[in-house]
């Protein structure tokens, strides 16, 4: 999550993705590889749609592609208490939700080291993208991908992983692989598992 924002309160996932985008370019390059993580893999699956000609192969880290109940209750939950809690106190919770166990303890301790780093107002204004985010995440069936998608989520990451197995159940051109004692962060509780399928998949 990057601190430097744009000022305006305008701030949208299509301006996150253009960003991108502008890197690409800057960069010179014209075709790449893409991986997103969490809520990164909403804006690789926009990047997909809207820039197909800049995408090779796409990998997705504890993807998001739908939200049950017990997620959209978190989000409302969040939003309302965003004026109420101070952001630390916020990060650390979120951790604790979405990786309980004690075997995802140090991708916890990790995500709430790096949180740390977040500025209030970029925070916040991250924070006015959830609802887009939302109507992202529950329209991305509709999201025309045709790459190869590789999700890779952990076994134990309970409010996702069934949700992106039925979504690859429909689309021909995803596969999921399931890691073991891994949570929500798979690419931070089993990276060498992790990296082993995502460099399998891409060769």
């Amino acid at each position: 999550m990057s601190n430097q924002l744009p000022i305006g309160d305008d701030y949208t996932l299509d301006d996150v993705t253009n960003e991108l985008v502008d890197v690409c370019n800057h960069l010179n390059i014209s075709k790449s590889h893409f991986m997103g993580v969490s809520l990164g893999s909403v804006l690789i699956a926009k990047l997909t749609q809207s820039r197909p000609q800049l995408v090779d192969k796409v990998v997705l880290s504890g993807a998001i592609t739908r939200f049950n109940l017990k997620t959209r209750f978190l989000l409302r939950l969040l939003l309302f208490t965003k004026n109420i809690l101070p952001n630390m106190v916020l990060y650390a919770t979120f951790a604790w939700i979405v990786m309980p166990k004690k075997n995802h303890q140090f991708s916890r301790k990790l995500f709430v080291r790096e949180a740390k780093k977040i500025k209030h107002r970029a925070f916040r204004k991250w924070l006015r993208l959830l609802p887009e985010i939302k109507a992202t995440i529950d329209n991305i069936s509709n999201l025309k991908i045709d790459r190869p998608v590789l999700f890779i989520s952990g076994q134990e990451d309970y409010l996702f992983v069934n949700q992106i197995e039925e979504y690859v159940k429909s689309h021909s051109n995803c596969i999921l692989k399931r890691i073991k004692h891994s949570g929500h962060i798979v690419n931070i509780d089993q990276p060498h598992l992790f990296n082993q399928h995502t460099l399998q998949f891409l060769r």
